[in-house]
């Protein structure tokens, strides 16, 4: 006679699974595919919207998107079109607006290392050069 052990996958501590979706399934998740072309990452925990990193599946250009509710929509469209017109090697640049159950934007991410990955290469700021920074933001 055959015993049959249930085997569990061990859980993806990398990436643990998403809680159960609640509400439309068209709102952007953590760690989910999203208007069919976004694999979404973590979110950034912004208190002005819900941010998320993500990465184009078509082309694999890592992108941001931010989630809001359709109520700010009226009031985020001329200060999308505003942001559109800029022109910054320093900044996100806005590419496109989806709409369903909440307003997406869709920033491409800016090029370059991250925050974390730059301050990794720096050696830690003297002294002197930390008094030179913050009488600059005084000023």
């Amino acid at each position: 006679m055959s015993v049959q052990i249930p085997i569990e996958p061990a859980p993806d501590r990398a990436f643990p699974a998403a809680p159960a979706a609640v509400g439309p399934t068209d709102r952007v998740a953590a760690r989910q595919l999203w208007g069919g072309c976004f694999q979404v990452g973590e979110n950034f925990g912004q208190p002005d919207g819900r941010w998320f990193a993500a990465i184009r599946s078509d082309t694999g250009d890592p992108v941001c998107l931010r989630a809001s509710c359709l109520e700010t929509a009226a009031q985020r469209a001329p200060l999308w079109e505003k942001l559109l017109a800029l022109d910054s090697p320093h900044l996100h640049r806005p590419t496109e607006v989806r709409t369903g159950s909440e307003r997406v934007e869709i920033w491409a991410a800016r090029p370059g290392p991250s925050l974390r990955a730059w301050r990794a290469g720096r050696a830690a700021p003297d002294e002197a050069e930390l008094k030179r920074f913050v009488h600059q933001l005084a000023a």
